[in-house]
């Protein structure tokens, strides 16, 4: 893990914030995933804490995350995203993550929706979920949680 890895994971970890999204190395305290052992995901007293790779394909973020932490959620980095579905590269490399995540029973989201093309692609190609500026922009969370009241109402 690189120092600058560590020292914002620390940070997280003050601040009352752990480590959630695995790039870049091990955070702090992860659970370790055991494969063919019959025991399932093991924290490290016994539960299970779920984990996503967040910017999946660039950076840090490495296939053997995959293998060795207890991920449940790829999010595809909005790199992949921002010229579909034009650009032949990015709609073959999204197609592939959006297909190995369902092969290996993970949550698929992509993130940087910004319009109807983009969002209409990613639900023909079965992306479980989305995020961007497409759906909202930030908005402050007194008034999200009114949005999401009204959107329950009906």
């Amino acid at each position: 893990m690189g120092a600058e890895h560590r020292l914002r994971a620390k940070r997280r970890l003050a601040a009352g914030r752990p480590s959630a999204a695995a790039h870049g190395g091990e955070p702090l305290g992860a659970p370790v995933r055991r494969r063919g052992s019959g025991q399932g995901y093991r924290g490290r007293v016994g539960e299970h804490r779920a984990q996503a790779i967040d910017d999946f394909g660039v950076g840090y973020s490495s296939l053997t995350h995959l293998k060795r932490f207890p991920i449940d959620t790829l999010k595809v980095d909005r790199s992949f995203i921002r010229d579909l579905p034009q650009d032949l590269e990015d709609k073959a490399i999204t197609e592939a993550i959006i297909a190995m995540g369902k092969s290996l029973n993970l949550t698929v989201v992509a993130e940087g929706v910004e319009t109807l093309e983009q969002q209409t692609f990613l639900h023909d190609h079965a992306c479980d979920e989305m995020q961007g500026f497409y759906f909202s922009k930030p908005i402050p969370g007194g008034e999200f949680a009114e949005l999401l009241r009204k959107r329950i109402k009906g």
